[in-house]
């Protein structure tokens, strides 16, 4: 059973918790000064009709200028929200955790990639991703339709580099890979392909550890997630999600905040720093794209035209 706040290093002093405060400060305010700097510059004549929504009458003329603003701005947000919800949980990660976000991995053998295509099979076909998942990493379950040594087997392979959302190494030495979604929205072609990648990459990491070592893999536990930064309340009841993921697999709304913290009440902490921060920062932001955007709040005279603005997430 995954314990998602290791009561041997639980942090839950005053200084931890600000330090928490602080990267969900900075990171936000870092995203809203990117975000108004990024749509102000594109914004390049009066209306504030962006360029998608102004090349569909029914909408264009349906909602005003305003309104169709204010719904790119939000799109453009949820979108660039998703990186930094990345950045923000890297970030705190590092104060429990090492944490990367690239990992060397070597390539499959044949043998591991038939056992990856014979256990994906297994869970299409509705087989228990608990009972599955678990015997394929300890190598000990007779009824595997494929031999676990030849699945873990040694490769003298070429190396590279795999990026993931986030590996985070704890006290115990274990290997998190963690895939992380910005939003608790997952369906059964998604949780399906998250899966495939993240076995996958445990597989090719598992080889570059079982080299390095000499073939003393277990030495290295592996484990990998699936996390969602939002509520995961929906997706964790989901049997479509459930049916390729371990219980443990999943770090889902408030289980994702509470390991990444090592605070029970990690997600709240976030969520009210980051709610501050919206409330301080954000809608000032809003207020200066919309400012530049619209007629009336621009210099006499300027053109009355549409507004080309990219509806794009904003790299940070």
């Amino acid at each position: 059973m995954l314990e998602l706040v290791s009561r041997g290093t639980a942090r839950n002093n005053r200084a931890h918790r600000r330090k928490i405060e602080g990267i969900v400060e900075d990171r936000c305010e870092e995203l809203f000064a990117n975000f108004v700097a990024h749509h102000t510059a594109k914004i390049v004549k009066s209306r504030g009709i962006w360029s998608m929504a102004g090349a569909n009458p029914l909408v264009a003329e349906t909602f005003t200028s305003a309104d169709l603003t204010r719904a790119a701005l939000q799109r453009s947000l949820e979108t660039s929200g998703g990186k930094t919800f990345e950045l923000i949980a890297r970030d705190i990660g590092a104060l429990s955790y090492e944490v990367k976000n690239t990992v060397p991995i070597e390539a499959l053998t044949d043998g591991q990639l038939q056992g990856v295509a014979k256990l994906m099979s297994m869970l299409d076909d509705g087989w228990s991703a608990d009972a599955s998942y678990a015997a394929l990493r300890d190598r000990r379950d007779s009824r595997l339709p494929f031999e676990p040594d030849r699945l873990y087997g040694l490769i003298m392979g070429q190396k590279a580099a795999h990026v993931v959302d986030g590996e985070f190494v704890d006290d115990h030495g274990t290997h998190h890979l963690v895939q992380i979604k910005a939003s608790g929205k997952l369906n059964k072609s998604g949780s399906r392909a998250e899966k495939l990648e993240l076995i996958k990459t445990y597989l090719g990491y598992g080889n570059h550890l079982r080299h390095q070592d000499r073939g003393v893999a277990q030495e290295h536990p592996i484990a990998i997630h699936l996390a969602t930064a939002l509520d995961g309340a929906i997706a964790a009841v989901s049997p479509a999600v459930r049916q390729y993921w371990a219980t443990d697999e999943l770090l889902l709304g408030d289980r994702f905040w509470r390991f990444v913290t090592q605070l029970d009440d990690g997600a709240q902490l976030v969520w009210r720093t980051m709610s501050r921060v919206a409330a301080d920062v954000g809608r000032d932001a809003i207020t200066d794209v919309l400012r530049a955007a619209h007629p009336p709040l621009l210099s006499p005279g300027q053109a009355d035209d549409e507004v080309e603005v990219e509806d794009e997430g904003i790299g940070l």
